[in-house]
């Protein structure tokens, strides 16, 4: 076994030497025939016409006469037609020629001496015939034999082009359609082939109907972009291509940059020429709007729904917004779009246009309605937009509403006793207030019917007088927004003084005076106090008022159902004002009426007092008389007697008089009694 395996190595050596032996002999004899088409080339560009073929052959043996190459034929298919007669020749000088048929539709064409040869070594021969090509991609077989026998076989290449059938042209794609709606930036692609391909020239023609020629930029394949006007079908262009053949389908571009050309509908023809002119003036797209002008809008909202306004959910609104196209293209899509402060996106909603139209018509008004509810939003601010949308894609997104607010929450409450107004029989509490988004305008109401409070904005005061010393009573205080959302404090106990407690008294100066302890005191702002302003106060209640920058207070000492006891301060001014009076007082003591006061009603136990900001002078009284002394007599007196009765005299005379009187008296009254009484029968007369 193991002799058999080396004889087999040793045979597959010499075989393996013996196959490179013959491989090297046949290079050597063969190896050096060059064919080329005349001036070089493996590959002819013709037509389907008759044509001329020339063929070089170069001979490269050295050896001897062995290597001349003594015969050469020409195979070519079916497809090529061999016109006989009519120029096939060869430039060597001994030749003999013949044509023959293989068979299966191809023809050879025979160029041989057998008993010389028909190219020496090292040398060169042409040989040429006449054929026409259908057009298409053809093979020439070109077999060379030298003296030996031995051959070598060359192939070549016919492309045949097309003569009479222009390319034929395909829009690649759907970018750009017909009775499409464009905006900004297009390119428009095409495919072109020309029977096998050799296209030279493709032209983008634009035509816009409504005013004539237009400017757009074109790109070739393997072409940079070039500025090309094309005005009309049958206009000028430029070679956009290679200028060498092409192989199979071209693609083709056109870029145009529709901001630069008018508004208005345009049609696109592609013109495609190949090197014989054959041309395809094809419209590709007709009817096409070039568009770059946004919608105009015209808000008309039929609900009051305007800037800086505030509602609470379930709300609802009729939105309607009439688009005017002002360019070429209709309106496709209008969103109102609800946004918060912040920019982000809260709603969507899509409006539905009242009827509606596609390009070509122009300038469409359309009106577009939506349904839009505050129950879609939470608390916030809001402005709503209307973004309108041609079919070009041109958009307009204009803010139609801003500052919305939608507030469902009730203001924020906090209450607290006022230990220092708080006395035995009375409550004070104060009420601090926030809402983030409407505010406050009302006052609070209480759980106690008989507490009032007064203020309407984020800090209010409670007050109940009357009351229970030493008593705990419980609070509940209740505020609205502007929009009518409620919120509600915690319950708060307070308690009043305790019994023992109350107004402290002071006397000295030969009299007395009872100093008030006033429960609650609130200041009347200098704008409401120079125009008037009325309040409400129970008693030992007041209020504090600046004149001439000093604090001075107004205040409710006690009342009944009629009366009320106001005390003006800062030096005490009593009066006791019944309902319409009024009371003027000079509280600095300058000679003006400072202040003024006046009743104007007794409710509830509280009296509505009238207090406003005066400046009168005070009025003076009248000036005393003046006494007229009587002019003097400078005559000299007479004598004058003196007077019988001095004045301690008169005084004696009124007693004289005074006891005759009396005695006169006496005497009637005996009279009148005796003559009252009966006879006395036993008188002596």
């Amino acid at each position: 076994m193991m002799m058999y395996k080396r004889g087999m190595q040793k045979f597959a050596v010499v075989a393996l030497l013996l196959i490179s032996i013959a491989i090297f002999s046949m290079y050597f004899v063969m190896g050096a025939h060059t064919v080329t088409k005349a001036g070089g080339g493996t590959t002819f560009y013709v037509t389907n016409i008759q044509t001329n073929f020339n063929i070089t052959v170069l001979n490269g043996d050295t050896l001897n006469t062995t290597g001349n190459i003594t015969w050469v034929n020409i195979t070519f298919p079916s497809t090529i037609s061999y016109n006989p007669g009519v120029s096939n020749n060869t430039d060597n000088s001994n030749y003999a020629f013949m044509t023959n048929s293989t068979g299966s539709g191809s023809n050879v064409l025979s160029f041989f001496n057998i008993t010389y040869y028909l190219i020496n070594f090292t040398k060169s021969g042409n040989f040429w015939f006449n054929a026409t090509p259908n057009y298409g991609i053809h093979t020439l077989n070109i077999t060379t034999y030298n003296q030996t026998g031995h051959g070598a076989q060359t192939l070549l290449t016919v492309i045949s082009n097309d003569t009479s059938t222009a390319p034929n042209v395909t829009l690649s794609g759907a970018s750009v359609v017909s009775r499409g709606n464009y905006s900004g930036t297009l390119t428009i692609n095409v495919s072109v082939n020309d029977s096998f391909g050799l296209t030279y020239r493709v032209f983008f023609n634009f035509t816009n109907k409504t005013i004539g020629s237009v400017t757009v930029n074109a790109t070739g394949v393997g072409v940079s972009a070039v500025n090309v006007i094309n005005a009309s079908i049958g206009g000028s262009g430029v070679e956009l291509g290679p200028t060498y053949p092409q192989t199979n389908t071209t693609w083709w571009s056109a870029s145009i940059n529709t901001s630069l050309i008018p508004d208005g509908i345009y049609n696109i023809t592609v013109d495609a020429n190949d090197s014989y002119n054959n041309r395809n003036g094809s419209e590709i797209i007709s009817n096409f709007v070039v568009d770059n002008t946004a919608p105009a809008l015209v808000v008309n909202f039929t609900n009051t729904l305007t800037n800086y306004t505030n509602y609470t959910k379930g709300v609802a609104f009729h939105l309607n917004v009439t688009v005017v196209s002002a360019g070429y293209s209709n309106t496709s899509t209008v969103v109102f779009n609800v946004t918060n402060a912040s920019g982000v996106q809260n709603v969507s909603i899509s409006a539905i246009p009242q009827n509606d139209s596609k390009a070509i018509s122009l300038q469409n008004a359309l009106s577009w309605n939506a349904t839009f509810n505050t129950s879609m939003l939470a608390d916030g601010i809001y402005n709503i937009s209307v973004i309108a949308t041609d079919y070009a894609g041109n958009v307009n997104n204009t803010v139609v509403v801003r500052n919305l607010v939608v507030d469902n929450t009730g203001p924020t409450l906090t209450i607290t006793k006022d230990t220092t107004a708080t006395g035995k029989n009375n409550v004070e509490i104060d009420i601090a207030l926030t809402d983030a988004l409407v505010g406050i305008d009302t006052a609070c109401t209480s759980d106690r019917p008989s507490a009032s409070i007064s203020g309407t904005t984020t800090t209010q005061t409670l007050t109940e007088s009357s009351l229970n010393c030493g008593t705990t009573y419980t609070y509940i205080v209740k505020c609205k927004d502007r929009l009518g959302n409620y919120g509600a404090s915690a319950t708060l106990p307070v308690t009043t003084s305790g019994c023992s407690s109350g107004g402290s008294s002071s006397s000295g100066g030969g009299g007395s005076s009872t100093t008030t302890t006033w429960t609650s005191t609130t200041t009347i702002a200098d704008q409401e106090f120079s125009s008037g302003v009325s309040k409400s106060l129970g008693a030992k209640q007041r209020v504090t008022v600046k004149v001439n920058g000093e604090d001075h207070h107004i205040g409710v000492k006690s009342l009944t159902s009629t009366k009320a006891v106001v005390e003006i301060s800062s030096t005490p001014v009593t009066a006791e004002l019944a309902i319409g009076e009024e009371k003027k007082v000079d509280v600095n003591s300058d000679g003006v009426y400072d202040v003024y006061v006046k009743l104007l009603s007794i409710t509830n136990n509280k009296a509505t007092l009238d207090i406003k900001k005066i400046s009168e002078a005070i009025p003076q009284p009248p000036a005393p008389v003046e006494e007229v002394t009587a002019p003097i007599d400078d005559t000299p007196d007479q004598p004058v007697q003196p007077s019988p009765i001095s004045s301690s005299g008169s005084s004696l005379w009124i007693w004289v008089i005074l006891v005759i009187l009396i005695l006169v008296i006496i005497v009637v009254w005996v009279i009148v009694k005796r003559l009252r009484s009966p006879p006395n029968r036993k008188s002596r007369w």
